[in-house]
């Protein structure tokens, strides 16, 4: 990506961070509506480690199971986030 080629067709999230709007809610959501802003984070932390515990989560060293899957989708299918 530094030299302009993507390594994925689009679409797909370029960091950790990501924003859009909700189109479609789950049973029993209740906290959203369609059309709202959203910002989600694609970084997990434990809340456990010495770098959670410290205020520096971003350094979390907890290994997470989904860590080479997509856990994002839309209507089309995958969307890449682990570049």
């Amino acid at each position: 990506m530094i030299k302009g080629d993507l390594p994925f067709k689009p679409p797909f999230v370029a960091g950790h961070e990501s924003a859009g709007y909700v189109e479609e809610l789950g049973k029993g959501v209740t906290a959203f509506k369609p059309g709202d802003t959203v910002v989600i984070s694609l970084m997990a932390n434990c809340g456990k480690c010495r770098y959670c515990l410290t205020g520096r989560s971003h350094m979390c060293n907890g290994v997470w199971p989904l860590e080479t899957e997509a856990r994002m989708h839309n209507k089309k299918g995958r969307i890449y986030h682990n570049l």
